[in-house]
């Protein structure tokens, strides 16, 4: 008798299956990874052959993988008053309880809109028109509702989060005030666009508010100096005419003091990594 055949098919038969299992899961991701680093369409190849590159391919693949991410909604969405509050710092929720009756509030990247929502039930909120856009279809229908205190609520809900023109938002001067908690400007692939967005919508004398950090961005301008997103915004708004601008850490207020405002300088998306928001990567132009 073979006794230690025996205890081999005793060994194979009680713990072999599994360790044959997870070596075959390893073989086949080793060949996957390999496949991955000599395929020139896959995004970590892409990354290991350029960063900051004008290759068409690398600049295709980067608004695939932005498309991904945008398609699979795993955004914050569910943000309340309060967090708006802590967000948006510079007395927020005060500010907003204290302002005058009939407020036209634009909130980009409501997501569930709980912020306007929860304002709708508050006195302060009497003729108040709230307008919530977020990428992807609302999360309720009716996407217009009447609230109490004579409140109107819309949900607009854009194809592309910084692709929204005006016939989808026909609005010019019409807000007294615009919120951005890490929406569109955090995720779009156009900053600038955006920001001129909010300020060609803003009335003369409305606020735009902003929560929005600057790790895991960076612009290359074209002396190859480099800065965060947010440190090339901040650059922009302070060579314009028409805004008052104050920041406390990733908070921003900016008034619009007249009209036309815009920013003239523009952003290309580069490169991308997923995250929540997402590290993207710019070249100024």
């Amino acid at each position: 008798m073979d006794c230690g055949n025996i205890g081999g098919r005793q060994i194979l038969g009680n713990y072999g299956w599994k360790w044959v299992l997870v070596g075959l899961i390893l073989l086949m991701a080793h060949s996957v990874i390999a496949r991955a680093k000599t395929d020139t369409g896959s995004c970590e190849a892409l990354i290991a052959d350029s960063f900051l590159s004008n290759d068409p391919r690398i600049a295709d693949e980067t608004l695939r993988e932005l498309e991904r991410l945008l398609n699979r909604n795993s955004f914050v969405v569910s943000r309340d008053l309060s967090d708006y509050d802590n967000e948006l710092e510079f007395n927020f929720l005060d500010e907003l309880s204290g302002s005058h009756p009939g407020i036209i509030w634009l909130d980009a990247g409501a997501g569930r809109a709980l912020a306007q929502r929860q304002f709708m039930r508050m006195p302060q909120a009497k003729g108040a028109k709230l307008f919530a856009l977020a990428f992807k279809r609302p999360w309720w229908t009716p996407k217009s509702i009447q609230g109490e205190h004579q409140t109107e609520f819309s949900y607009l809900d854009p194809i592309d989060l910084d692709e929204v023109i005006d016939d989808v938002i026909p609005f010019q001067n019409s807000f007294d005030l615009i919120t951005d908690v890490f929406g569109p400007l955090s995720y779009g692939k156009d900053p600038s666009k955006i920001l001129n967005l909010y300020l060609k919508w803003l009335k003369p004398g409305g606020t735009l508010r902003i929560a929005m950090r600057g790790f895991g961005t960076s612009v290359t301008s074209s002396d190859q100096s480099k800065r965060s997103l947010t440190e090339w915004l901040k650059i922009q708004l302070s060579k314009l005419n028409g805004v008052e601008f104050k920041e406390h850490h990733s908070s921003w207020v900016i008034r619009k003091l007249g009209s036309p405002v815009k920013i003239e300088r523009s952003l290309k998306l580069t490169h991308m990594y997923l995250s929540k928001p997402p590290s993207r990567h710019f070249i100024d132009f």
